[in-house]
């Protein structure tokens, strides 16, 4: 970052960067801010794509704009975009692996992709973890089920190294905490910010959807949960994360009330 820097710096958002400099060269920043508008609409498509599994086009409609909506703040021409729209498809898929047990073996390439687009890669091996926990607390796996299973986020770990910047991205989570304290969007959000509002309000619904259905969540849907509030509290980079989680979760859980054919 310069010349007073004390350590060599991590490209690991190579590959979206690529992009943006090769739609800069054909279409200067015109085409970059279209570019920008393509971001934010290809999430919200893929948020109402993944909440479409399971649940009917109205609530799936409502929960994936509330999704954008708590993620908004961090939408912008970056990497990060990425990040979240790969989240919402790795969420998706081990939610599905927990309805029907089957392993999803091409989320390890997806992952390989991942780690080459942006830092929040690890955040898909920490979902796929997550909810083979879960399945394994649920007693919906043996323990040899669950190995299998597991090898899926261990697959995406190893398949990170493999990119051209190396082993060094295994460590460059790590490393950050050495200057994310310098920079706003990595720290603790206020409470009264409107897309920490909108997410906690996804949760406080799940919640409310649970118990009024008196529907018991299973320990992977807590996990997620918790995983998606700790997200929403911690930093205001990763509200969006959060948002994503819970708003899946909450297009689930209204899958016993709004069935997924219903219009």
């Amino acid at each position: 970052w310069s010349s007073f820097a004390d350590r060599p710096l991590v490209l690991h958002e190579w590959s979206p960067e690529l992009l943006y400099v090769a739609v800069h060269q054909v279409a200067g920043w015109v085409g970059l801010s279209y570019l920008q508008a393509f971001g934010a609409l290809a999430l919200l498509v893929t948020l109402y794509v993944c909440t479409r599994q399971f649940s009917a086009p109205l609530v799936a409609s409502l929960t994936a704009i509330a999704a954008l909506a708590g993620a908004s703040d961090s939408v912008a021409l970056r990497p990060q975009v990425i990040s979240f729209i790969l989240l919402a498809v790795f969420t998706t898929a081990w939610l599905r692996t927990f309805d029907d047990g089957r392993a999803r073996w091409w989320l390890i390439p997806l992952a390989w992709v991942w780690a080459c687009s942006h830092g929040m890669w690890f955040v898909g091996v920490g979902v796929g973890a997550a909810v083979v926990l879960g399945m394994l607390v649920d007693r919906r796996l043996s323990w040899r089920a669950a190995s299998r299973l597991a090898a899926i986020p261990v697959g995406g770990l190893l398949v990170a190294a493999l990119t051209p910047v190396g082993t060094q991205l295994l460590a460059s989570p790590v490393g950050m905490r050495g200057y994310t304290r310098f920079i706003s969007e990595w720290r603790t959000p206020s409470p009264f910010m409107l897309q920490v509002m909108i997410t906690l309000g996804i949760a406080i619904a799940l919640v409310v959807i649970w118990t009024r259905t008196r529907t018991r969540p299973f320990w992977t849907d807590l996990i997620l949960m918790g995983i998606g509030v700790v997200c929403t509290l911690a930093y205001a980079r990763t509200i969006a994360l959060g948002a994503i989680i819970l708003a899946l979760l909450a297009a689930r859980a209204l899958n016993g009330v709004v069935p997924v054919g219903a219009d």
